[in-house]
């Protein structure tokens, strides 16, 4: 009789483990799942963000920006959205103007980038890069070049359409890369 008492408590220890085991099971598969569920909701938040930021950054106005033209001079732009300006750097550029000619205070690429700066929610760091023929534009608040965009980014793209001296039009891929800031 003595020892009754003991199994008793013994198999009631084993099923208490066993019960617990299971428990602890479910709430880490379904913590797990409520992760994955609430990343895939951020992911698709973040990728219809990049969308919205590409879309409205290329319909936006600068009131002004500039490049020097292949003989130096400073020629002024005027009311012109960040679409044209693109389009217009890489016409230019392949009329012979260098890519240096883009760049600096209050030029092409340093109004889009502000601009850009302006337009991208402040908890998400950006990069565009722009593509046409063998020349590319790449601005970024933090990186410099394609090869310091982080793995866990979104990114959408659009094509603009420049014509060509022939007739035909050529596309300029245009890309937003966003990432999380790391607080």
């Amino acid at each position: 009789m003595k020892g009754e008492g003991g199994q008793g408590a013994l198999l009631d220890s084993i099923l208490f483990l066993v019960i617990m085991l299971v428990a602890s099971t479910l709430v880490y598969v379904y913590g797990a799942g409520a992760f994955h569920v609430e990343a895939a909701v951020r992911q698709g938040d973040d990728l219809r963000f990049a969308s919205d930021a590409l879309d409205s950054v290329l319909a936006s106005s600068l009131a002004e920006a500039s490049y020097k033209d292949i003989h130096g001079r400073e020629i002024q732009l005027r009311e012109k959205s960040v679409s044209e300006l693109i389009l217009s750097e890489f016409a230019l550029r392949r009329d012979g103007v260098p890519a240096s000619s883009f760049q600096g205070p209050g030029r092409i690429e340093e109004s889009i980038e502000g601009q850009l700066g302006l337009l991208v929610a402040p908890q998400y760091h950006f990069a565009l890069h722009a593509n046409y023929l063998s020349g590319s534009l790449f601005l970024s608040d933090s990186i410099a070049g394609t090869a310091g965009l982080p793995h866990v980014r979104t990114a959408a793209s659009t094509e603009l359409s420049l014509l060509a001296p022939s007739g035909v039009n050529q596309a300029i891929l245009v890309t937003l890369y966003l990432w999380r800031s790391v607080s």
